[in-house]
């Protein structure tokens, strides 16, 4: 299940986060500090499209990473 952003703002995120390129640098252009990895979620490769990142939050459902900066 897809949610909604709560910012329409993250709409202009969309062809980054559906590409396979790194996000980091894009993510914290426009502010995000956190990502949040949902295992029911889409299944690609999160943390390798974030360089950089810290992994804080490791759970079998549940992975969150702190971007740089």
């Amino acid at each position: 299940m897809a949610l909604l952003p709560d910012d329409p703002r993250a709409r202009t995120l969309d062809a980054a986060i559906e590409g396979t390129g790194p996000l980091t640098a894009t993510l914290r252009a426009v502010g995000v500090r956190f990502v949040l990895d949902d295992a029911d979620g889409p299944r690609f490769q999160v943390a390798a499209r974030l360089p950089g990142s810290v992994m804080i939050v490791n759970l079998p459902s549940l992975t969150v990473y702190q971007l740089p900066g």
